[in-house]
């Protein structure tokens, strides 16, 4: 029954009803079928047969048996277990720049004194203690591995200089605990093309490592005034134009952004990744989480 008038559900106008014919001034007859089910108010929609799926043809050898529980993820392999690592190290002023007695306007020699700690003067202050300390702990955990690893230390602020050509393990932590505090502003681009220079005379079939350890302590612009920029020289493009010769070169570079979590530099993180390798940039909120990321670092080391 198809229902033509808005009577359809009206009393007395049931579709079919034999002692009256009322019903047929609102439906008309459009089939027929056996049986004796009730017909609905509304029609089903038609069945749909779905077309017959092909079966999949059996394998001809068995299948690995299943693990009893999920296996765990792939360890990365290394190319090689020799390779060597620049770890440049952060001495611009922001690394100390917290009050009196703490390297104030970038000139340790002037304001780096044991008279307000317990540090030497090139120490100067416990941030950078713990900056040469964690860079200690990495050479360590990384001279674990079985090869042949060397490393090399740049120290970068207004400029870069090359601490300590690439030296095994024992050799360069006794040059970590020998470096000095320098204090200025902060040039990337140089810290870089020093690390470079110390891979120069090193195997080439070696995979190189730069590990840019940089402290932010307040925004560029509320600590100091930011490097000079003019219409032909930026210093942040020229970074970034030292870190992708770099990597051309085969070069890996691992940004470490250390900062306190109460002034954040999203600018200057951001600026980070430019420089990165990958992209990524490992990022802690002040230098006691710097043990926590060493494990971390480790891994991207061997892993790339």
């Amino acid at each position: 029954y198809e229902c033509t008038s808005f009577s359809c559900g009206s009393y007395g106008f049931e579709p079919g009803k034999e002692d009256s014919t009322l019903w047929q001034q609102s439906w008309v007859i459009i089939g027929t079928c056996e049986g004796t089910k009730t017909p609905s108010r509304s029609p089903t929609a038609a069945p749909v047969t779905a077309a017959p799926v092909p079966p999949i043809p059996p394998i001809p050898l068995p299948t690995a048996q299943p693990t009893p529980r999920p296996t765990e993820e792939a360890a990365c392999t290394r190319k090689s277990s020799d390779f060597n690592l620049c770890l440049a190290l952060d001495n611009s002023g922001s690394v100390c720049n917290q009050g009196a007695g703490q390297c104030l306007f970038c000139e340790p020699a002037l304001f780096c004194s044991s008279i307000f700690s317990f540090l030497a003067t090139k120490e100067c202050c416990q941030n950078y203690v713990d900056m040469i300390e964690f860079s200690k702990l990495m050479v360590l955990a990384l001279d674990q591995f079985e090869g042949d690893q060397n490393f090399s230390v740049v120290q970068f602020a207004t400029s870069a200089q090359l601490v300590a050509d690439l030296k095994p393990a024992s050799e360069t932590l006794e040059i970590l605990d020998s470096v000095q505090f320098t204090g200025g502003s902060t040039d990337h681009a140089t810290a870089i093309r020093e690390c470079q220079s110390s891979f120069a005379n090193s195997d080439p079939n070696r995979q190189n490592f730069i590990m840019m350890v940089r402290f932010c302590s307040l925004p560029r612009l509320l600590l100091r005034s930011p490097p000079l920029t003019t219409a032909y020289f930026n210093p942040d493009i020229v970074a970034q134009a030292e870190a992708t010769a770099a990597k051309q070169t085969g070069t890996f570079i691992i940004p470490v952004f250390i900062s306190e979590s109460s002034a954040y530099d999203d600018s200057a993180a951001t600026f980070m990744t430019l420089l990165s390798s990958d992209g990524q940039v490992f990022d802690v909120s002040g230098f006691e989480s710097l043990d926590t990321l060493k494990d971390a670092l480790v891994d991207q080391v061997s892993c790339s």
